[in-house]
């Protein structure tokens, strides 16, 4: 075969690869898998927002007393 013939099936044989690979039911299911269940990720997230809410209320409390000393 030639080096053009070769190269065309190469090119070929690698369409098909990423054809079959992409089309395989597996690989609609690497990004669940990946991110894990959705509910527990939520509850993190709400569990994190709580405990760092404390802070934001705090600033405003540490902010309302710089404010105050140095206004004198």
């Amino acid at each position: 075969m030639s080096v053009i013939m070769q190269a065309l099936v190469a090119a070929a044989v690698a369409v098909v690869l990423v054809l079959v690979g992409s089309m395989s039911p597996d690989a609609y299911c690497t990004g669940a898998r990946r991110s894990g269940p959705r509910g527990s990720t939520k509850d993190k997230l709400n569990q994190e927002v709580q405990q760092l809410s404390v802070y934001k209320q705090r600033y405003g409390e540490l902010k309302q007393q710089m404010d105050a000393l140095s206004s004198n």
